[in-house]
């Protein structure tokens, strides 16, 4: 739960703080479509976007915002 919690915070801060250098706009935002993104709220962009990642991949992200 800690680790969806963390994820989910940094991802939605990132979208409104329109931080392109983030994770979820390079693996996620930018795949998607105009409409998506359009009509797609920040929050379930993230929702979305955490939901579709693999454990092994959600694990990575969690530590690598440990480490920074």
């Amino acid at each position: 739960k800690r680790m969806f919690n963390t994820l989910f915070k940094k991802y939605l801060d990132d979208l409104r703080h329109e931080n392109k250098k983030s994770e979820i706009y390079k693996a996620f935002i930018e795949e998607m479509n105009k409409e998506y993104n359009k009509n797609t709220s920040k929050t379930r962009k993230v929702i979305d976007f955490i939901a579709g990642m693999t454990d092994d991949y959600m694990i990575q992200e969690y530590k690598s915002l440990k480490n920074k």
